[in-house]
């Protein structure tokens, strides 16, 4: 093709609409320190190797069942139902606006617990570190009789991803306000 021809017009990230704050966590199985973006407030835990979560601390102190949270994944080293190559190949395919893959992900997902996605919307950004690529869709959990609002980033660079969920109804979080910016603050060392 001719030179320029191939370019994708990706969207500027922008300022983040949220007041956020830089924090640092340190993962609790392997000597990884992750630094990023948080909504302020927020506090993190490592529960698992190669997974670091970020809470709303007034969310847990008033006792909210559902509250918001950000996982942020080294996806090649996690256990899925997906297999590795399968899984890395689908995250790579978002940076080419491929990803009817990852939507088959996500129902295999949720039909866990009998849920389907809805309301999808993809959009590539141009980051700090290049290429983010944007997951959003909600998904109601008929047993709790709630709606989530889901966010989940891809970095062409890295092979992390930051999700984030809450409750579609929720005043504190929004995870399309954040998780676009919080990936794109992302350090792992």
């Amino acid at each position: 093709s001719a030179a320029g021809c191939n370019k994708q017009n990706l969207e500027p990230l922008g300022k983040c609409p949220v007041v956020m704050q830089m924090v640092t966590a340190k993962d609790s199985y392997k000597d990884i320190t992750y630094s990023f973006l948080a909504p302020v407030d927020w506090m993190t835990v490592s529960p698992s190797a190669y997974l670091v979560q970020a809470y709303s601390a007034k969310a847990i102190k008033e006792n909210q069942y559902n509250y918001p949270y950000i996982d942020i994944t080294n996806y090649e080293k996690v256990n899925s139902l997906t297999p590795r190559d399968e899984r890395m190949r689908i995250y790579k395919d978002l940076f080419s606006n491929k990803y009817n893959d990852y939507i088959g992900l996500v129902e295999k997902e949720l039909s866990l617990v009998n849920a389907k996605p809805s309301d999808i919307k993809f959009k590539l950004y141009k980051g700090e570190h290049g290429k983010i690529a944007a997951m959003q869709y909600t998904y109601t959990d008929t047993a709790k009789g709630i709606t989530f609002l889901v966010v989940d980033c891809y970095r062409e660079d890295i092979n992390y991803s930051v999700y984030g969920s809450a409750d579609i109804r929720s005043e504190d979080f929004d995870p399309s306000k954040t998780i676009p910016w919080i990936i794109d603050s992302l350090t792992a060392k």
